[in-house]
């Protein structure tokens, strides 16, 4: 398994996935992290459960945003959210952070930036994803939805 600062945390994928697509719901993303995961021998895999805690967490920091709801094919009453990145541009993007933090680097690990801010290292700069991941999640894309 990949360790160190080359390693990929779940949430940084989620965004280059939701930055390729456009917008996407936690079970597809779960589902395709899964398989790169495991192709880059990475023995903690991601599921939809905390891809979810993720976004929503993301979500309260301003960096995603929720673009509709429906029903799954086979759930009963449970509705799938479809998220989006949000821009500070975007006229919905209202939370002003800090004036000394980037609120981007919380992508690194949103939960943590969120409910325990004084311990998250904002001094660090956002590392981006790997080449591969980015590979992987174009490749993906393209052959699903070309």
């Amino acid at each position: 398994m990949p360790k160190g600062w080359l390693s990929l945390s779940t949430s940084l994928a989620v965004k280059e996935y939701i930055e390729e697509k456009g917008e996407a719901w936690p079970g597809e993303i779960a589902q395709n992290l899964q398989e790169i995961f495991a192709a880059e021998d990475y023995s903690s895999l991601p599921d939809q459960e905390s891809i979810s805690r993720i976004l929503e967490c993301c979500k309260k920091l301003d960096l995603v945003k929720t673009t509709k709801e429906e029903r799954g094919k086979r759930t009963r009453g449970i509705e799938r959210k479809f998220y989006q990145l949000k821009e500070p541009e975007d006229p919905e993007f209202y939370r002003e952070p800090p004036a000394d933090v980037e609120i981007h680097k919380a992508w690194r690990n949103p939960c943590k930036a969120y409910y325990r801010p004084s311990e998250f290292d904002w001094e660090r700069p956002l590392s981006p994803a790997p080449e591969t991941l980015k590979a992987h999640i174009e490749k993906m894309i393209e052959e699903r939805w070309g």
